[in-house]
């Protein structure tokens, strides 16, 4: 696997999507996501996991890794290798801080400048990263290419409220309500 290849310590570009190496924006993030009580928790993570196939033995990528919680779960549940990428550099460290296992390969990159071998994976999981895409399509071929026949890619994306304008509703002359706007 490349990333802007050779040397996958270089950071990536600065990108708007990277505001988890904003220090307080990381340090409260990371305390909403150690007390459990959100959407990811409760919804979002075992809704992914009901669709994982049988991962043992399975090469997995996992784009946009954040904590590496799911690089651990797919080893726990027998994945021979776990290759997982972040575009934050406070979310790689926090990962590897959190994970002992050589099997695990955290690399410090952007989704959209991962390049890997191609057929390298039985499965690409990306949990609430996508969104931050600018370019989907591309990212979507990449993956294509990276699965092997057979392959599986299971994502998640925001939905479009958590990330519409904080505006609240759009009303008529009379103040009904007519929609909120789902889109900045």
């Amino acid at each position: 696997m490349t990333t802007s290849h050779e040397n996958h310590n270089t950071a990536p570009a600065p990108s708007p999507q990277n505001i988890y190496d904003d220090p307080r924006f990381f340090e409260g993030y990371r305390t909403l996501r150690e007390q459990d009580t959100g959407l990811n928790g409760a919804l979002e993570i075992p809704a992914m996991r009901g669709l994982l196939p049988d991962l043992r033995g399975r090469a997995v990528l996992d784009l946009g890794c954040g904590f590496g919680d799911f690089a651990r779960h797919a080893r726990a549940q027998g994945a021979d290798r776990v290759t997982a990428l972040d575009v934050s550099a406070n979310m790689i460290e926090a990962a590897r801080a959190l994970t002992h296992d050589p099997a695990i390969t955290y690399l410090h990159a952007s989704i959209e400048d991962c390049v890997t071998a191609q057929a390298a994976f039985d499965l690409v999981v990306s949990s609430l990263a996508l969104h931050y895409i600018a370019d989907y399509p591309a990212v979507v071929r990449r993956v294509f290419d990276s699965l092997k026949p057979g392959g599986t890619f299971i994502f998640s994306v925001e939905h479009p409220l958590q990330t519409a304008h904080p505006v609240g509703w759009v009303r008529d002359a009379e103040g009904n309500k007519l929609h909120w706007p789902p889109d900045h």
